[in-house]
């Protein structure tokens, strides 16, 4: 009987055999890819940190340029004050 079923055993061996191979091949991929998402997910991260310091930087730059903005105008304004009171026309 042994006899009978060796020829089965040795088969199903060889199949199990070529079955764990890919599992274990599948494993390796999966780790590989586990490891690039954890990479992916470092970049991103820096990515986010940069924009915020991006958008940081613009709104500081925002607020400068509009108090730079007003004291041009207020410039002007004493400017024009100073050319009416001089008698003097200013042109642009």
């Amino acid at each position: 009987m042994d006899k009978e079923f060796s020829g089965l055993v040795q088969y199903l061996d060889q199949k199990f055999g070529v079955i764990d191979a890919k599992f274990i091949n599948l494993q390796e991929e999966i780790r590989d890819l586990r490891q690039d998402v954890n990479g992916l997910r470092e970049s991103i991260q820096a990515l986010t940190v940069s924009v915020d310091k991006l958008v940081g930087a613009v709104s500081d730059l925002k607020i400068e340029y509009a108090a730079m903005t007003n004291q041009v105008n207020r410039h002007e304004k004493w400017l024009h004050l100073v050319a009416e009171k001089l008698g003097i026309k200013l042109e642009y």
